[in-house]
């Protein structure tokens, strides 16, 4: 059972009781993956107001969360990337279980965290759950640390990409609208 409905929602309050109800945590590129097909079935718009990427950008971004690839959004500023990136929270479930009293969300049928190991090894299925909103397992960063990382990143993710080649030209966001010639 995937996508926890609203009574499953109002009536499980433990680890036990997300058993009894055959409650299974998936990874969330499969949780992506499955709500998207739901999404498609229903002919339901993933990235509603995300206007003249119909038939590009967006069967692209389809393809790769069906597929369960990684992706990186690279562009110039103003190319939707922030805001693709946020319509994407609409494939995770509205709501998830965590331990109720551990420090951070976490996966009450697979703990990580020392605490949430040893309250599940205390308590078993006795372990007490809250629900995480979908809102809440997405976070931002500014958006100045966000495109300096972005932009070392896509240049480290180039550079690399071309180790042993002459030097390369790569477009610089940073400083210049101009291409710019760099030394590998």
């Amino acid at each position: 059972m995937q996508h926890p409905s609203e009574t499953l929602r109002q009536e499980a309050r433990t680890l036990g009781d997300l058993k009894t109800a055959g409650y299974q945590v998936l990874s969330v590129r499969e949780e992506m993956r499955t709500n998207l097909l739901r999404m498609l079935a229903a002919d339901d718009q993933i990235l509603p107001g995300i206007i003249g990427y119909e038939d590009s950008v967006i069967p692209d971004i389809e393809n790769a969360v069906l597929a369960g690839h990684h992706m990186v959004f690279l562009g110039e500023r103003g190319q939707a990337k922030s805001r693709i990136i946020r319509g994407l929270i609409s494939l995770l479930d509205p709501y998830v279980p965590i331990i109720r009293d551990a420090e951070i969300p976490e996966n009450p049928f697979v703990p990580i965290s020392p605490q949430g190991r040893r309250l599940v090894a205390e308590r078993g299925d006795e372990v007490e759950i809250a629900w995480l909103e979908r809102e809440e397992r997405y976070a931002e960063q500014a958006d100045e640390v966000a495109a300096v990382m972005s932009h070392k990143f896509s240049t480290s993710l180039v550079l690399n990409s071309l180790a042993a080649s002459p030097p390369a030209r790569l477009h610089d966001y940073e400083t210049s609208p101009l291409d710019r010639v760099l030394d590998p």
